[in-house]
């Protein structure tokens, strides 16, 4: 197998392996790149982008190019794409600057959204320190603040996208053909005088983020930001907390569509947990609709009527889906759902690696609406079948029945003993709802426990026609 084929392979495993759907595969990729490329057209920093950290954003661009899938970013994006590329390619060095915007008038950057340069202020700064550095008479061999090869790659760039104001085309093509030189020299005697003449000009960027990057530690309801939607449901499962849901909900979510927060208005003083120090795991959302999150690796923050603060390490966790309720139900026949995103499983003690699932749904519409499931939950070697009677083939078997308001419940379906939650009796319990115009996703949460008590695996699910 290639190279790119053999990193194809395993991203596509591993995508499928956290519960992923096949069809979803390149789109969760390019979403986030495409996603990140729109941001710094529209004038961002990228620094402030929060829909991931800078390293995923990294990671992703380097798998679509090893993986030949780079002609699924938009082509709007492609050459911004290829920049940013190239600037990887450097070693994460350099002015990142997507290809054009340059002003005919003055020579300088373009002012249209998504045509002007960006750069990464860290690094134009260095070039601005050089400048200023030779300006004041120093010795253009002795500054230290940068290499003589990053130099050469920071003006390079610079000329090329526009950060060089009113440079005559001779001036320019002298300076190329010293920078020429200077590869075989590495002194910068010769250029020196020109680049003291010139000027950069930068984008009026911040060079530290304006806000923060991630939620604060909260200590009261009200002071996590984030987009708030009303009506909504959300069902949960996880170590400390078991297994519920809430319909009537309030959500609060960030940039990245991370669950933050969530106020259960039927009873706000007393159910109004928040993300806290904790990282949101495995963040999905599809269409508006549905989303899911877990919240592990640190603290929780405010309220869960009595509870106190619960620390959870990053192989626990509180899982979560929330969502829109269905609307304009089907009045008969049945729909297939499949996997379109989850958490991954989860034992309570937090002393296996989260695990994988696998598996789909169905609905038997009619006068009341029934759920049936077909889930595969892995964990520490071992997998926990859950099926509802008839499964998803034969849906209208099934125990669960969809509720008014578009959500239902199972309580100890049988799963065969075995594995590290199952020693004596094992059942799981559902919680979930139908969500989305004509019922377009399903969301839920489940929990897998021995009759005894003990540890126990939570999970929570997306899944769409």
């Amino acid at each position: 197998m290639s190279a790119q084929n053999q990193a194809l392979a395993d991203a596509y495993l591993d995508f499928l392996s956290t519960g992923g759907a096949a069809s979803d595969f390149t789109k969760s990729y390019t979403d986030v790149v495409n996603a990140y490329i729109d941001f710094i057209k529209s004038g961002g920093v990228p620094a402030n982008f929060t829909g991931a950290t800078q390293d995923v954003i990294d990671a992703y661009f380097a798998f679509l190019q090893s993986s030949g899938l780079v002609d699924a970013i938009a082509q709007a994006n492609r050459s911004v794409f290829d920049a940013y590329a190239q600037y990887l390619a450097n070693g994460g060095t350099g002015v990142f600057v997507p290809p054009g915007g340059v002003d005919p008038g003055t020579g300088g950057p373009g002012t249209d959204p998504g045509t002007g340069p960006v750069a990464l202020p860290e690094y134009a700064a260095a070039l601005q320190a050089y400048i200023a550095f030779l300006k004041g008479g120093g010795n253009p061999n002795g500054f230290s603040g940068i290499t003589v090869d990053l130099i050469r790659q920071y003006i390079n760039l610079a000329i090329d996208n526009g950060l060089f104001a009113g440079i005559p085309a001779p001036t320019i093509q002298l300076i190329r053909d010293a920078l020429n030189l200077l590869a075989a020299t590495g002194t910068f005697d010769a250029i020196a005088p020109l680049l003291a003449n010139l000027t950069l000009v930068l984008p009026n960027l911040p060079t530290t983020p304006t806000g923060p990057t991630t939620p604060s530690t909260p200590t009261t309801p009200g002071s996590v930001a984030g987009a708030e939607k009303t009506g909504q449901i959300v069902a949960y499962a996880g170590n400390q907390l078991g297994i519920d849901l809430r319909d009537k909900s309030t959500t609060t979510t960030d940039d990245s569509g991370k669950l933050v927060k969530y106020v259960w208005t039927t009873n706000p003083a007393q159910e109004a947990p928040e993300i806290g120090t904790n990282s949101g795991f495995e963040t999905g959302t599809v269409a508006g609709v549905i989303g899911w999150t877990r919240w592990a690796g640190g603290a929780t923050a405010g309220k869960y009527f009595d509870s106190s603060v619960v620390n959870r390490n990053d192989k626990q966790g509180v899982h979560f889906v929330h969502g829109t309720p269905a609307t304009d139900l089907p009045t008969s026949g049945t729909a297939t759902y499949a996997l379109v995103g989850a958490t991954k499983p989860t034992i309570s003690d937090g002393s296996l690696d989260p695990g994988t699932l696998t598996g789909s749904a169905a609905v038997a519409f009619g006068s009341t609406p029934k759920v049936g499931i077909d889930l595969h939950v892995g964990i520490g070697g071992h997998t926990y079948d859950v099926a509802t009677t008839g499964g998803v083939t034969n849906p209208s078997q099934s125990p669960m029945s969809v509720q008014s308001n578009m959500t239902f419940f199972a309580n100890n379906l049988p799963v065969a003993i075995g594995g590290p939650a199952c020693s004596v009796g094992c059942g799981a319990n559902i919680s979930g709802f139908l969500a989305g115009p004509g019922a377009s996703h399903l969301g839920l949460s489940y929990m897998v426990s021995g009759n005894n008590g003990g540890l126990t695996v939570t999970g929570a699910a997306a899944f769409g026609k």
